[in-house]
This record gives C-alpha cells, structure tokens and sequence, in this order.
C-alpha cells in the first residue's frame, strides 16, 4: 500500500532538488558545494564577490562599466588557450633600436591550456578587500591617484602573491598569470606588439592611435598616478589595460605592460623587466588569474 509522504520527506526531497539544480536567490550559484564547483568549469565568466566570499559562473558579465566590479567584485574571463608563434624582434616597433631580445622575452611557439584572467587589473578598492591596506598612500603626489576605481599600486612580487594564497573564498584559488598565459592574452586579438597593430607611431599624432587603447606618457603625461580600470577599449581577449596604466606582475616576478608613465614602446605585448621581488615600485600593480579547485 503506497503511504503518504510526511512534510519532513518532502522537505528532504525539495531540499535536495535544489542543490541539484543549484538555484539562488541571485540567479547564480551559490558557493560551497560540487554543484557549483561543477557549474563554474563550464563558465565564460566567473564573478567573484569579495565581500560575500562568493563565486559565480556566467555566460556573460552583465554590464562590465558596473562599479561593483571595480569594487567589491573581480569579474574574470575564461581564455580558451591554444597556440601563438610570436616573433618579439625589438627591433621592429616605433623606432625601438635594440637588434636582438631583449631579457626574458618570450620568442618561438607559446601554447598555454584554459585559464580564467582579470579583465580589469587590480583596483585600489579591491585590494583594500584582499589586503587591508592601501601601499599607494604613502607616495608623493606626482606618482599617486588616490581613487577606489584606479589601479592599485606600489605593490611588491611578496605582498601580491601572499594576499593573493590567502584570499578566503570557496572552489577557487587566485595567483599571478604566467608569462606565457600573461603574453598570449595580450596578443589574442591579433599577435602584434599592441593591440592596435604593430606600429604606435613615432610622430606627434602617435598620441591619437594610442589614446583609445592605453594609457600611457604618450597619452597620459602630466597626470599623477593610475586611472580607473577599463577606461580604455578590451583587446581582443576582452582584456582591459593591457598596455600601460601600471605594470602588472607575473608569476615568474617579472613585470609586464607597461605604465601611465612610460613611453608606449616599454607598453609592448612582448616586453619584460625585473624587479626585486621584495620592493614595491609605484608604477606596478596586478591583474590577478583564477584556478578552480
């Protein structure tokens, strides 16, 4: 004889039909549990939400000019992975003179596997988050932009990789990219020295075809300190900022992209400079990568 279920046993039975489904208030998922953790390795974008401790997966990002994702959440972008050959000669953009690689470039086929990447680097709200503290504000003026939506900055290799192993949050790891995972995000759209082709210019209307994509002193001379993240157009990986505003750490300790305050040659996709792991420097920040887990 079929026996009617108690209120207990349908409680159990709607309880665990939503952890199958994975059904949120939000309409994302919620952290946590292997549904979620599942549901995130077939996302395009995964929001992390800094205040919450929360991870979700989405197709899309929703409104990336949102302040929330220069604030209390890090919007990152899968990049599928694949193959590049790059061909770094230095000599060839803008005049640069150097007739061979310069230290630590990149040169031959670079293949990398999926990788999930900031769009935006690191903004000072965002590490205040991570970190507790704001290493920016004990600059001078000339080289500092107190503004939650800037870049953060004066941060050195120890703090950027300590804060980033001790983030709290669920299903996820944060790290530095590597330097071939940093290179083939800013070469994806087009596997030249910019994102904008492989010539900046080396004449005065050379500011014109930079300033939609980078800043830099070509662009941003005068001006004290980092700008808000994004203001500039995505390269082709969807990636913001990836030529100037501040360098960007790596995993090997190196220091890519370029910053407001150098010339747009130093801004190159392949270019690479060394820094003591331990010194923070003004002009460096971080566009942090995420791994499941």
């Amino acid at each position: 004889m079929l026996r009617t279920p108690t209120l207990p046993s349908l409680l159990l039975v709607c309880t665990l039909a939503l952890g199958v489904l994975g059904c949120g208030s939000d309409g994302g998922s919620s952290s946590g549990n292997l549904e979620d953790a599942l549901s995130l390795e077939d996302a395009t974008w995964i929001i992390v939400d800094l205040d919450a401790g929360r991870v979700y997966g989405r197709d899309t990002p929703g409104d990336l000019s949102d302040d929330s994702l220069r604030s209390s959440k890090i919007a990152f972008k899968r990049i599928n992975g694949g193959s590049l050959t790059i061909n770094a000669d230095a000599s060839g953009p803008d005049g640069f003179t150097s007739t061979s690689l310069q230290p630590y470039e990149l040169s031959g086929t670079v293949t990398v596997g999926p990788y999930y990447l900031a769009v935006f680097e690191l903004t000072q709200a965002q590490w205040q988050r991570l970190a507790s503290s704001s290493p920016w504000s004990i600059l001078g003026s000339d080289v500092s932009n107190v503004s939650a939506d800037a870049a953060a900055h004066n941060l050195s290799l120890a703090s950027v990789q300590s804060v980033l192993a001790n983030a709290a949050l669920s299903n996820v790891s944060l790290r530095l990219p590597s330097k071939q995972e940093w290179e083939y995000a800013a070469r994806l759209s087009n596997n030249k020295h910019y994102a904008f082709g492989d010539n900046a210019g080396t004449t005065p209307p050379q500011a014109d075809l930079i300033r939609p994509h980078a800043w830099t002193f070509e662009t941003a001379a005068g001006d004290t300190g980092p700008f808000r993240v994004g203001a500039k157009q995505a390269n082709g990986a969807g990636c913001f900022d990836m030529h100037g505003n501040v360098w960007e750490w790596t995993a090997d300790g190196k220091i890519r992209g370029g910053s407001w305050r150098d010339v747009v040659q130093q801004a190159r996709s392949s270019n690479v400079n060394d820094l003591d792991a331990d010194i923070p420097h003004p002009l460096v920040g971080v566009r942090p990568a995420l791994s499941l887990r």
